[in-house]
């Protein structure tokens, strides 16, 4: 096991611990790697989830809460990603995500009147 860091624009969430290998059915068992978020108006890295025992990090197109939505966590219905929103994350982690996507639909809803 190793422990999975969450920090968003430079403030840690907090961590969980998940296993160090990444078992998604149909493919290979390998390392997790560490996500680092990248806004592609801002050019902001807003947010990470590291891993202490990644070898690597992946960098992902995400748009920040000005830009977007905001979330750190995958779409929902991508079940084998070390980054969907669980009920282990931190409750920092688990606030922010909510927060993020309850501010953008607010958003999209007052664009539309």
């Amino acid at each position: 096991m190793g422990a999975q860091h969450f920090f968003v624009e430079g403030k840690y969430l907090g961590c969980r611990q998940i296993p160090n290998m990444r078992l998604v059915p149909g493919l290979e068992v390998r390392p997790h790697f560490s996500y680092a978020y990248f806004c592609g108006r801002c050019g902001e890295i807003w947010g990470r989830i590291l891993h202490d025992k990644a070898q690597w990090t992946q960098v992902e197109y995400r748009p920040c809460r000005k830009h977007g939505d905001g979330r750190l966590s995958a779409h929902p219905d991508w079940t084998d990603r070390p980054d969907r929103a669980e009920e282990d994350w931190p409750p920092e982690a688990l606030t922010y995500e909510f927060s993020s996507t309850v501010t953008y639909y607010e958003r999209q809803q007052d664009a539309t009147q």
